[in-house]
């Protein structure tokens, strides 16, 4: 024999009078469909405030500015004079405009039939002294094929 444990609370109609309150708990989904499986009425969910979801969001965007400059950072580092960036912070309006005018710049640079040939020549060296001769993936790849056993 089962007993109807039934109930209405706040106009809701519940199977059971046991509510879990709103913990740590209660955030793990897992426990949540365990809860329920046990017979809880009713599961309160922990509260999200609007103020908690703002700074998520400030924290998200600030951790990903942070990332693209210091990525930024990184490649000037690594590649030396060759890698140009515009200032401004990353998606701004102002800053994909200096972006623009920047490639503009630097096209300009290239095609000059005197100064530009000496600047790639310059960036060829630096490249190479920096990362080695063109070509290096594909030794990669072929000095690792060796060291692989034969297929059958």
């Amino acid at each position: 024999m089962t007993v109807d444990l039934s109930t209405r609370y706040l106009g809701l109609q519940l199977r059971s009078p046991v509510i879990a309150s709103a913990s740590p708990l209660t955030r793990d989904p897992e426990v949540t469909i365990k809860l329920e499986a046990a017979g809880a009425g009713a599961i309160v969910m922990p509260s999200l405030f609007e103020e908690e979801i703002e700074n998520e969001e400030i924290e998200l965007a600030a951790s990903l500015e942070a990332g693209t400059e210091g990525f930024a950072e990184a490649q000037r580092r690594l590649l030396g004079p060759g890698v140009f960036c515009a200032a401004g912070p990353p998606g701004a309006p102002a800053t994909l405009q200096a972006s623009a005018d920047l490639a503009a710049e630097l096209l300009e640079r290239l095609a000059d039939p005197r100064a530009g040939e000496a600047w790639r020549h310059q960036l060829a060296r630096e490249g190479e002294q920096r990362l080695g001769r063109p070509g290096g993936t594909a030794r990669m790849a072929a000095a690792i094929m060796e060291l692989l056993p034969p297929e059958r």
